[in-house]
């Protein structure tokens, strides 16, 4: 952990994040492009960057956990949240617990993206959030707001109205008490890591396992996952995630695919859409094909998802490699 100041002065405790590999090896390429242009213009002999193979000027690079939520887990998840919440219901630099959580895992936002949301942008009447500004082109988009979540946004914006606190058109919607942005970093550290502790405590109190390294990605991943499980067109899912390229929506897609048993009806209670039904038919059945086929010869019959696979698994033979 370290120290830091805010903007007011005062000092908190925050994880301490040194640069990945990942992140140094940017930095390395970026400084042999210089290098290069002063050895282009004769300013330097050579680029010290370009001696060597590639193992000696690069750092490896760790591959991270891609972790992501079950269903169970992701409703243990918000309970957590929902009872801090209820625990501390005077102090509003916590308030929006659940609803904050519930909006990474069934919106698909990245941190950034949801600290950044003003009340504007969320259109709870129409079920949009309406993204205006973003690290890539792909990420400028509206992404469609589920039931479930609608009401989980509604019961907060109606809270944080009746307390008090700031809900103008240019606040922020999950905003500070004076509707300035929240900072991710104390949301990391003070939201999202003390709900999965305590999630984690009311697990071990049933007898269940802990729930996976979490981070705000881990609920972005969720929400992929749970699209991939219902079946959610592949292409939708990119465009509502913010990607160009379908590789990520393709991974989360094969993940699932080895599935024997996915609990189909409690995903679609937090995915669905107000013009969908209530009731989920499973999109994976075992059906007779030759019904007035007298030796009785049965197969699988594609559903939704399947299907889903099938087209993604086509878009990507004609991506080329490293797109």
């Amino acid at each position: 952990m370290e120290t830091a100041t805010d903007k007011r002065g005062r000092t908190y405790e925050r994880r301490r994040r040194p640069l990945s590999n990942t992140s140094i090896n940017m930095l390395i390429t970026l400084l042999g492009q210089i290098l290069q242009q002063a050895v282009d213009y004769e300013l330097i002999d050579r680029n010290p960057v370009r001696v060597g193979g590639r193992s000696a000027r690069f750092l490896k690079r760790a591959r991270p956990d891609r972790t992501f939520l079950e269903v169970d887990e992701f409703d243990a998840l918000l309970d957590a949240a929902a009872e801090l919440e209820a625990e501390a219901p005077a102090n509003p630099k916590g308030l929006g617990r659940r609803a904050m959580i519930a909006t990474l895992g069934l919106a698909g936002f990245r941190i950034g993206e949801m600290m950044d949301l003003k009340v504007a942008q969320v259109d709870l009447q129409r079920c949009r959030f309406k993204l205006a500004d973003a690290k890539t082109e792909a990420g400028v988009r509206e992404v469609e707001i589920t039931l479930y979540l609608r009401d989980e946004l509604l019961a907060y914006a109606m809270d944080r109205r009746a307390r008090g606190l700031p809900l103008g058109s240019a606040d922020h919607f999950f905003g500070t008490a004076t509707g300035k942005r929240r900072d991710p970093d104390r949301f990391r550290d003070r939201i999202l890591a003390r709900a999965v502790t305590r999630a984690n405590a009311n697990r071990a109190e049933n007898g269940l396992a802990p729930l996976p390294p979490i981070t705000p990605h881990s609920l972005r991943r969720t929400w992929a996952t749970f699209c991939a499980m219902i079946g959610r067109d592949p292409k939708w899912v990119a465009s509502q995630i913010g990607h160009v390229n379908p590789k990520f929506t393709f991974s989360v897609y094969q993940q699932v695919a080895t599935r024997r048993y996915i609990d189909e009806q409690a995903v679609w209670a937090l995915m669905r859409f107000a013009d969908e039904p209530a009731e989920r038919l499973p999109s994976r059945q075992i059906t007779r094909l030759q019904r007035d086929d007298a030796r009785g010869f049965s197969g699988i019959e594609k559903g939704e998802f399947d299907r889903g696979l099938d087209r993604l698994t086509d878009d990507a033979e004609e991506l080329e490699p490293g797109d």
